[in-house]
């Protein structure tokens, strides 16, 4: 199907319209008539009042306008910003009009309807990529990047227009209102960017397999996945031994931080076992393919278990940073109190409220850090809330020159946190990915497309950059919100992923072992945990 289009674009409308004042006039003649006189005088205020009416009623006419040619221009803007944004016009994507046959508009029925398939396409997509980018990752660790270097191509351009498909999404969900062509358009492109981004796959697939050829070498893969196991099994357990006495060194909070983590953890060890059982009882039994699959399927519960038990072995040494950086935090949010307060002073009054609620945030900080054991973490997240509701407002009053220096100091703490936020978001999608929709998925898409712009430009345009870093850790934390609403309302028997693979494409034919057919294999990339803050957009 084409995609759609809007080419109306909205009038501009304007108005001007004036009206008469009436006035008494200000002596009478000593002899006129005192009834004609009072009657002139009830003439003249009820047309005043009819005048203040008009004048009312005027004002909120133009003011409609305004608001309306505000409005047209903001949604031609975003059409404009969807039509030239990267890989439009560039990818086979339809340009510069519809077909004839193609509705301009969708019932509002149609439209709910599309959005369900949009959202449907979006988790299968994102499985898909997430799936490609592991298995790629284990061919490189065996057979060396060389090798796999096309492949990788695939799963860049795969990824690209996933990441381009949740950007619009993301427009979809925002608070800007958008035409029903709008939506019917960044729909349809949603639809066509995942199919074409699971096609990309699809058609490396057999070769690809031909390569990782996981059956001919299962017997070594099962010993190897088996030394992992115990390997993270006893990485665990000395990490959960580390632990001991954190509610006393911090408080409860702390030690509830790391208890999800564990509990994730020690979940996917369990399918790591049980995968690795299944694949010897198969093998055993002269099942080859079955062998492979359980095989693939514990190479995943391995990457996803890697994640979690590093994440519980950090612990303590993330607490113990964030111990140590709470006290230049604080000391950069009164340099800023400091600066507000003095723009209030010069009549800035719209600081006054920022500046006093962050102020007020330090003294309980200060109050909680003297008591005794405290969660710094917890802390830092509470003043880093507060401190971002006085930045924005105090950086439009600043001078260029001290944007750039409060963004420059900014940036590095907004980068970090969001990267945290993500991979914190990262770990439970993977250990909730039959739970997990497309509302989680798209910002946390979106906070890494952010965060990978605000590293791009940290040395040309650290203003920028802070102000990406910002809304790349918004998107991350609104990202968490909707993955614990999104798993609370799915029991543990959901697994929409099934009947999406089953329609989305005939060559996923359906779950083998309870598991949904995806390319190149099943699971989630294994980022490595690379130094770098910047990582792929999925």
């Amino acid at each position: 199907m084409a995609l759609l289009i809007d080419m109306l674009d909205s009038s501009t409308v304007t108005a001007a319209q004036a009206f008469a004042s009436h006035a008494v006039p200000a002596q009478f003649n000593a002899a006129q008539d005192a009834v004609i006189r009072d009657s002139f005088e009830r003439t003249a205020s009820s047309s005043s009042l009819f005048g203040l009416l008009i004048f009312f009623i005027i004002g909120f006419v133009i003011t409609a306008v305004v608001f309306n040619m505000k409005g047209s221009k903001a949604r031609r803007e975003r059409r404009e910003r969807w039509r030239n944004s990267p890989g439009w016009g560039a990818t086979g994507l339809p340009v510069g009009g519809v077909p004839e046959d193609a509705p301009q508009v969708l019932s509002a029925e149609q439209l709910d309807a599309k959005r369900k398939d949009a959202s449907a396409a979006l988790i299968a997509a994102d499985e898909a990529v997430r799936a490609a980018g592991q298995e790629v990752d284990f061919a490189v660790a065996a057979y060396g990047e060389e090798k796999v270097e096309s492949f990788r191509a695939s799963l860049d351009e795969a990824c690209a227009d996933l990441s381009a498909a949740f950007e619009r999404q993301q427009l979809l969900d925002d608070d800007t209102p958008d035409s029903p062509q709008d939506q019917n358009a960044w729909l349809e492109e949603i639809l066509q960017r995942t199919k074409r981004a699971i096609d990309t796959l699809q058609a490396r697939a057999d070769e690809f397999s031909q390569l990782r050829n996981v059956e001919h070498d299962a017997p070594q893969r099962i010993d190897e996945l088996n030394a992992a196991l115990m390997q993270l099994v006893g990485r665990l357990e000395q990490g959960q031994a580390n632990l001991g006495g954190i509610e006393q060194e911090y408080t409860t909070s702390a030690r509830e931080r790391v208890d999800g983590v564990v509990k994730r953890a020690t979940g996917r060890l369990e399918d790591l076992s049980a995968a690795l059982n299944n694949a010897r009882t198969a093998w055993g039994s002269g099942n080859q393919p079955s062998a492979a699959l359980a095989i693939v399927q514990a190479e995943t519960a391995q990457v996803d278990a890697e994640a979690l038990v590093t994440r519980v072995e950090t612990v303590k040494q993330r607490l113990a940073t964030a111990q140590q950086e709470l006290p230049q935090h604080i000391h950069q949010a009164e340099k800023d109190i400091d600066a507000a307060r003095a723009m209030v002073d010069a009549g800035r009054s719209a600081l006054q409220g920022p500046a006093d609620r962050l102020d007020r945030v330090i003294k309980k900080i200060y109050s909680q850090m003297d008591a005794g054991p405290h969660d710094p973490i917890a802390l830092t997240d509470e003043l880093a809330t507060a401190h971002d509701a006085l930045s924005d407002p105090l950086g439009q009053a600043q001078s260029e020159d001290e944007k750039r220096a409060g963004a420059q100091a900014r940036l590095d703490d907004l980068a970090n946190r969001a990267a945290a936020r993500i991979e914190s978001v990262e770990d439970y999608v993977r250990a909730n990915r039959n739970k997990v929709g497309s509302t989680t998925r798209t910002r946390l898409s979106e906070a890494q497309r952010f965060l990978n712009q605000a590293m791009d430009m940290r040395a040309t345009d650290p203003v920028t950059a802070a102000q990406h870093a910002d809304r790349a850790l918004k998107l991350a934390e609104a990202a968490a919100r909707n993955a614990e609403a999104e798993t609370a309302s799915r029991s543990d028997q959901d697994d929409p992923l099934e009947s999406v693979y089953n329609i989305f494409n005939p060559t996923f034919s359906g779950s083998r072992n309870g598991v949904p057919r995806i390319t190149f294999g099943y699971g989630y990339p294994n980022d490595n945990r690379r130094n770098s803050r910047r990582r792929r957009p999925y």
